[in-house]
């Protein structure tokens, strides 16, 4: 069912005063709702963000995908179906891995060696619809599970709604730490049938400058509807001592290193594939060349979920 621009543009104007909110408005009815990333530095000994003194950096990120709901709910979706993500495995034993939505519609995601030539991003062309190559399950992933940590990729904290009493009351988490090491990695959720608004946690979605996270929306035909960067307060023109660092233990927290985010879309026209490829923290004045372009970077992702009419 196609709703009315008029509807998506009135809630830009809610969503303006919400801190920590980047909504991206087409002419065509169509937005991004995404959330600035709530952050839980990695020490010697472990995470921040496991364990209960955590519970209010949880709590945080739980939150984050509140105005993606109103978004939703203003443009007429608003019943929100959780994704069903099937057994745990480490790692997937079908790639494209399925999943399941209350509502009947299935998707399947799949890890991708996206080559930095086809994302307008990092110099490709302008709504280019390659997604990618399927990349080579190993034993770094993708797996779906509950890390040791309890948190998503690079101690990323979990929402408080998915964490759970205990490790086996939690919700499984997305992971990967399997690209090819020269392409950009990036996860691709295809759906049985066209959707109108889709949204999940990212953890550790690092971007930067030259280097930005990036996503696509796709049509059934496989043309590109909707793209562009996926950015944080500081990231298009972050300096060294915002962001990355030349070792894991000296990275600074920005441009997305160590936290979640939520990332949500409303589109007036229906999409049938979401493309989001990890960017980079950080520069090559900080580490090697091969370090810096984004080809070494991870990510992970939990809680996806769609909205969609009563």
């Amino acid at each position: 069912m196609t709703k009315p621009a008029a509807g998506l543009a009135a809630i830009a104007v809610a969503l303006i005063g919400l801190v920590g909110i980047t909504l991206v408005a087409g002419a065509s009815g169509y937005s991004a709702v995404f959330s600035e990333p709530v952050y839980a530095p990695s020490t010697s000994s472990g995470c921040a963000g496991s364990g209960q003194a955590a519970a209010p950096i949880r709590t945080a990120v739980d939150a984050l995908d509140d105005p993606w709901a109103l978004s939703a709910a203003a443009a007429g979706f608003s019943v929100v179906q959780p994704v069903d993500m099937g057994p745990p495995a480490d790692p997937v034993t079908a790639h494209p891995t399925p999943m399941s939505f209350p509502g009947g519609i299935s998707m399947e995601v799949s890890l991708r060696n996206v080559a930095p030539s086809t994302v307008l991003g990092h110099g490709g062309p302008a709504l280019d619809s390659s997604v990618g190559a399927l990349a080579t399950v190993n034993n770094n992933g993708p797996n779906i599970k509950v890390s040791s940590s309890r948190t998503l990729q690079d101690c990323a904290p979990y929402p408080a709604s998915l964490y759970g009493a205990s490790a086996a009351d939690q919700e499984p988490a997305w992971n990967e730490n399997a690209g090819d090491g020269t392409n950009l990695n990036g996860v691709l959720f295809e759906f049985s049938s066209p959707v109108q608004s889709f949204g999940a946690f990212f953890g550790d979605l690092e971007t930067r400058g030259d280097t930005p996270a990036w996503y696509k929306l796709f049509d059934t035909a496989g043309n590109v509807i909707e793209e562009g960067a996926v950015e944080t307060a500081e990231s298009a023109s972050a300096t060294d001592a915002e962001c990355g660092g030349a070792s894991t233990g000296s990275d600074r927290l920005g441009c997305g290193n160590q936290g979640t985010r939520w990332l949500g879309w409303v589109s007036n026209e229906p999409f049938a594939k979401v493309l989001v490829t990890v960017g980079d923290d950080d520069s090559c004045a900080q580490t090697a060349p091969s370090q810096c372009s984004g080809g070494t970077e991870h990510l992970s992702w939990v809680g996806a979920r769609l909205a969609v009419t009563d």
